[in-house]
């Protein structure tokens, strides 16, 4: 994916959840994805190890974590909830996410 590709995605997410949109910073130097919630943005990058659409919708799932629970939750059930969410609005199933190339606590939910 490209950024502008990834700004789009964030814009559809966003919508569909009814969220303020993040804003994106994309960097070559990101191997991982982060999510700022003070700031309100995601980080992602085309090297990220496990894609960037992988990574963009597990970025999303936490700034809708924080957003739904009002705290930063790491990968904990609310988490979990989320993600699983995301993953069926954009893949229009969740079994279709990548489950496999997430952490073993997330992947078992």
């Amino acid at each position: 994916m490209t950024r502008e590709q990834v700004e789009e995605m964030i814009t559809l997410l966003a919508a569909e959840f009814r969220v303020k949109r993040p804003k994106v910073t994309w960097h070559g130097r990101y191997r991982s994805g982060r999510a700022f919630f003070r700031q309100w943005r995601i980080a992602v990058g085309p090297n990220c190890w496990c894609g960037v659409e992988h990574t963009t919708v597990h970025e999303f799932a936490h700034i809708l974590t924080f957003k739904r629970y009002g705290r930063g939750v790491r990968h904990e059930e609310e988490f979990c909830y989320c993600l699983w969410h995301v993953a069926a609005a954009w893949y229009g199933n969740a079994a279709a996410y990548p489950w496999h190339n997430e952490y073993k606590r997330v992947a078992a939910f």
